[in-house]
């Protein structure tokens, strides 16, 4: 890898690869056990911005200054679709949980929806005032979350069905805390002002707080534990209550 910078390191589902990009327009893939460089992703005119594997761990979607969209067999290291549509760089990529599809975030402010095996592109989300820096998709693939910038710190949650946006939640950049482990756990943790707070996805209203803001907030799929990094420590917070979800 010599001294260039190592970004946007990704594990596979299973565990077995590690995908990541150096300086440029190439995505390296390596074994996770034995660091041995499996195979080099090249296809892209641009920086590439963004990755992600699939749920099998056998594609990956890469997003990229070039504005397109790239989906590739980890396998053979061969491009399998390009995916074109967005005006500006591809800022972030992800696979429904399922593996049908990809949603993708891009600085001309929208959301589109693709079919993984296709490429065809099934919906375009638009309503983002700013660039969109990362997307996310629902447990069952009905919905997804946008993430803004700074100047539009809000996260949007929309109907891919209908390109509705159903919410718009401020005070929050951080789409994972949104994406729900089950669609029976109703809670989500935002980052207002200098507080992370537990709030009841329905109604919106608080149900606990931690006294400091948060960063890369996820959630364990039971709902009951929400993990969060403050500098170089992880702390977590755990719901109370038998009779919670």
């Amino acid at each position: 890898m010599g001294a260039h910078k190592l970004e946007n390191v990704i594990f596979s589902t299973d565990g077995t690869r590690i995908a990541g990009r150096l300086p440029g327009a190439t995505i390296h893939i390596w074994d996770a056990r034995g660091g041995a460089e499996l195979v080099v992703l090249c296809g892209h005119t641009g920086e590439v911005v963004s990755l992600a594997f699939s749920p099998d761990g056998l594609w990956i979607a890469s997003g990229s200054d070039d504005k397109t969209v790239r989906v590739w067999d980890v396998r053979s290291g061969e491009e399998a679709a390009v995916l074109r549509g967005h005006a500006y760089t591809v800022s972030s990529v992800v696979f429904s949980a399922d593996g049908t599809r990809i949603a993708s975030g891009s600085h001309d402010g929208t959301v589109r929806v693709w079919d993984a095996r296709t490429g065809a592109e099934l919906a375009l989300l638009r309503g983002d005032k700013g660039w969109v820096e990362s997307v996310a998709f629902s447990p069952d693939g009905a919905r997804v979350f946008s993430g803004g910038d700074r100047s539009d710190d809000i996260i949007r949650v929309w109907e891919i069905a209908s390109g509705r946006c159903l919410e718009a939640i401020t005070g929050c950049r951080n789409v994972a805390a949104m994406a729900y482990g089950r669609e029976s756990v109703r809670y989500r943790a935002v980052v207002r002002r200098l507080s992370t707070v537990v709030e009841d996805g329905v109604m919106g209203q608080p149900v606990g707080w931690f006294p400091t803001a948060m960063d890369h907030i996820r959630q364990h799929p039971s709902g009951r534990i929400i993990a969060g990094a403050i500098g170089n420590h992880l702390y977590l917070i755990t719901r109370e209550g038998r009779n919670q979800p």
